[in-house]
C-alpha cells in the first residue's frame, strides 16, 4: 500500500511539473499546511507558481537522498526542519551561496559554509511533563544536573525518532560517546530511562509522571495553546539547544533569481515572526523586535547565551546517524 501510494503521489507531481514547466519547485519537510500557505503567499507576491514537494512517508534525510537519486521534478529550493540534509549537500558541492542581503539578520552561527544555507525559526529542546507542574519539572531537572538521587523519576527521551533524539543529545553533550554514559548515569541514580517517540501517544497512556526531554513543537501540540510549563534544556553546560528550519538553493536550479527571492522571503523578519506567533513551538533564530516575541517563548529567547551553534549540531549529526554523503546527481529533466 505504501509503495503504491508513494508512486501515485510522485506520478502526480511529475504530471503537474510537465503542465507547469515554469514553476519553482521546493522540497520541504515542514507540515504541508504551513508550507503550502507560505508558498501561496510567495506566488501572490511574485506571480510565479510555487510547487511544494513533500514526502508522504517522511524519513530522516529524504531530501538529500531524493536529490542524490535525481528523481524528478528537479529541486530548486530545499526547506528543511533540521540542518542535516543541507550540511550533507553543502559538503559535496550541491548548494550555491545565498544572497548576502537575505542573511543580514541571521547570526553567523546559523549559516552554512560559504553561506550555502541559513537557518530561521526553529524548535528548542526542553524538559516537560504532561502531568507535572513547572516547579516539579524544575526540581527534577536540577536533581539530574546536580547528581542527586533520581528514584521515582521516569525520563523519556523523545524525538522524531530515537536516533534523531540521540543525535541531538550527542551534539549538545559533546560527542557520540556521551549519550550512553549519560543514560547509564541517570539509571544508576535510580531513574527509569527510555528512548522513544511519544508522538500520538495520549498523555493518559504515559506511565507515571514522565519527564520528557522533547521539543517545543511537541509541547505546543500537546498543550494546544503553545509551549508552556517547560524548562529549557542545557545539556552542554550552559548553551541551549535549537533545531531550526533551514533554507538552501540547489546548484542545478535553472531559476536562480527566483530561488534567491524565495529564500529571502523565508529568511525575512516578517515570516519568522509569523512562525513564532503561530503557536507551533517555533522560537526565533534571527534578530527580531522584542515586542514580537510571545510571552510563552520569551524565556527561550531572552537568554544571555545564544542557542548552540548549528555547526556543532550538524557535525555530530552526520557522525551519529551514520549516513553516507550523497554523490552529486546528474541533472534530471524538468519535465
Amino acid at each position: 500500500m505504501a509503495i503504491v501510494l508513494t508512486a501515485t503521489l510522485l506520478a502526480g507531481w511529475s504530471l503537474t511539473r510537465r503542465n507547469e514547466p515554469d514553476a519553482l519547485v521546493v522540497f520541504c519537510s515542514r507540515e504541508s499546511p504551513v508550507a503550502n500557505a507560505f508558498a501561496a503567499e510567495f506566488e501572490q507576491r511574485s506571480g510565479v507558481r510555487c510547487l511544494v514537494v513533500t514526502d508522504p512517508l517522511p524519513t530522516e534525510g529524504w531530501i538529500a537522498n531524493r536529490i542524490a537519486r535525481g528523481t524528478p521534478p528537479r529541486c530548486d529550493v530545499l526547506w528543511d526542519t533540521s540542518p542535516l540534509d543541507a550540511v550533507r549537500l553543502a559538503a559535496v558541492g550541491e548548494l550555491v551561496p545565498l544572497a548576502p542581503a537575505a542573511l543580514s539578520r541571521i547570526p553567523e552561527a546559523f549559516r552554512g559554509p560559504q553561506q550555502t544555507w541559513a537557518a530561521f525559526a526553529g524548535v528548542r529542546q526542553v524538559w516537560w511533563s504532561p502531568k507535572g507542574d513547572p516547579e516539579t519539572i524544575r526540581k527534577q531537572v536540577e536533581a539530574i544536573h546536580a547528581g542527586e538521587d533520581l528514584s521515582g523519576v521516569s525520563i523519556v527521551i523523545d524525538g522524531g525518532s530515537p536516533r534523531f533524539a540521540a543525535w541531538v543529545i550527542e551534539a549538545a553533550s559533546g560527542g557520540p560517546d556521551v549519550l550512553g554514559e549519560r543514560l547509564r548515569d541517570w539509571g544508576s541514580r535510580g531513574a527509569k530511562v527510555s528512548m522513544k517517540s511519544v508522538s500520538g501517544i495520549p498523555d493518559s497512556d504515559l506511565a507515571g509522571t514522565p519527564l520528557l526531554l522533547t521539543f517545543t513543537n511537541v509541547v505546543a501540540e500537546r498543550s494546544g495553546t503553545g509551549p508552556r510549563g517547560f524548562v529549557a534544556s542545557y545539556l552542554d553546560g550552559g548553551r541551549p539547544v535549537a533545531i531550526p528550519n533551514v533554507v538552501a538553493i540547489h546548484r542545478q536550479t535553472d531559476r536562480p533569481e527566483l530561488a534567491q527571492r524565495f529564500a529571502a522571503f523565508l529568511l525575512s523578519e516578517v515570516i519568522e515572526v509569523r512562525l513564532v506567533k503561530a503557536g507551533l513551538g517555533d522560537v526565533p533564530v534571527g534578530r527580531i523586535h522584542a515586542m514580537d516575541v510571545p510571552e510563552d517563548v520569551r524565556p527561550l529567547w531572552d537568554e544571555p547565551e545564544p542557542p548552540l551553534p548549528v555547526a556543532a549540531l550538524t557535525a555530530a549529526g552526520i557522525h551519529s546517524l551514520g549516513k553516507d554523503r550523497p554523490e552529486p546527481a546528474e541533472a534530471p529533466s524538468r519535465d
